[in-house]
């Protein structure tokens, strides 16, 4: 019975991110009023999200758990802090400029598909999403038990619209206004690096002070401000696009 639970929790510590990952694509894919992206680019672009997934993976894993060796022979409280967030910040920066990289090589230089803000938006979702679920899948599988890597992987796959597909997101924002209104990209990776950074902090305060149901209940009332604030931002983004770029609906027009 034991080992039929625990392949079953096996399964669905990978299908859960796989699916949370579907679910965030689809959302804004959805959100798309204006023109919907061709399907195959739009599942190129999250593969190539996963695979920067990978990469990033094999950084942050050896980073923490090297981290985690110095931690252990500390003994001031203060020293442990400092060093988990220069850690912290480190990852951040590292994770923010490979994705950001990746979005600038895959969607800005080799496609002509973006056309507007919500686009550059979108795509960077995509790419942020498919690192996201590697980041999940990774670190359920280094759990102790099946069960306790159930559980990262759900909480993880309730992150993703707010962490890798938002900073990544507004990281393609950025790379819209830069390549239409020539503004500078620096602003949106330094954005996505601090956005990062603090989401990092308080997820060690969440582990520190939420424990048991009340841990699920803080994650799910941050998923639902989630949803919130990408309705916000991808509504605002329509829009501008629609005062902005007029000639995206022309041409929409002239397809029909």
């Amino acid at each position: 019975m034991g080992s039929a639970i625990d392949i079953t929790l096996a399964i669905l510590t990978i299908i859960v991110p796989l699916f949370g990952g579907a679910f965030t694509v689809i959302m804004f894919y959805i959100k798309d009023v204006m023109e919907r992206e061709p399907w195959i680019l739009v599942a190129k672009t999250f593969l190539w999200g996963f695979f920067t997934g990978l990469f990033l993976i094999g950084f942050s894993i050896p980073l923490f758990m090297g981290a985690k060796r110095v931690t252990d022979n500390m003994t001031s409280d203060w020293s442990i802090i400092l060093f988990m967030l220069a850690i912290v910040f480190i990852q951040a920066i590292f994770e923010e400029t490979i994705k950001g990289l990746m979005l600038w090589r895959r969607c800005f230089i080799t496609m002509e598909e973006i056309d507007g803000l919500f686009d550059g938006f979108f795509y960077g979702a995509t790419i942020g999403t498919g690192a996201g679920v590697v980041d999940a899948i990774a670190y359920a599988i280094l759990s102790t038990t099946w069960l306790q890597g159930f559980e990262i992987a759900l909480i993880r796959t309730i992150r993703i619209p707010g962490t890798h597909a938002l900073f990544t997101g507004l990281v393609g924002v950025y790379f819209t206004r830069h390549k239409f209104m020539e503004k500078k990209i620096t602003p949106g990776v330094i954005t996505a690096i601090l956005l990062h950074t603090i989401w990092s902090i308080v997820t060690y305060l969440f582990h520190y002070y939420f424990i048991g149901l009340n841990f699920y209940g803080a994650n799910f009332a941050f998923l639902v401000i989630y949803l919130l604030l990408m309705s916000v931002i991808s509504s605002s983004l329509i829009k501008y696009d629609r005062k902005h770029f007029p000639e995206i609906q022309n041409d929409i027009k002239s397809s029909n």
